[in-house]
């Protein structure tokens, strides 16, 4: 098996093979993964649930792929990549401007606020100017 990348996913379709067992000292139900080399980009396979501490049992789960498959899937698998990638940065983007605006709306809340206050600071003092006034 070549050692590159892999991941484990789990089947339930009704017409899935049957679950093969490692050939462990204790054998166990081996795991779907699914190979991600140039040669067999998305092929599923069965390999032993410990990983490469286990034994090294492995079974292809998938057929071969034909020679057009093994052209198309990794043009397709960076086209989506890339596009993740660009609507990461978007999510990013968007969150920084909504937190910019945040931070805008939260300092014109508090400016209102401060007027307000500051008004009626302004019709205290005017009172309290009045009211020395009259009792001159």
């Amino acid at each position: 098996m070549n050692s590159s990348p892999s991941s484990s996913s789990s089947s339930s379709s009704a017409n899935a093979k049957p679950v093969p067992l490692c050939s462990c000292d204790s054998p166990m139900p081996a795991s779907l993964k699914t190979s991600w080399t140039s040669d067999n980009p998305g092929r599923r396979f069965y390999g032993c649930i410990l990983g490469r501490s286990g034994c090294t049992f492995f079974d292809w789960y998938d057929p071969p792929m034909c020679a057009r498959a093994k052209v198309l899937i990794p043009g397709l698998l960076r086209k989506i990549n890339g596009l993740e990638k660009q609507v990461e940065e978007m999510q990013q983007e968007m969150q920084r401007k909504m937190q910019k605006e945040m931070r805008k709306e939260i300092q014109r809340e508090m400016e209102m606020e401060l007027e307000l206050e500051l008004e009626k600071q302004k019709e205290k003092l005017m009172e309290m100017h009045s009211e020395m006034l009259r009792k001159m």
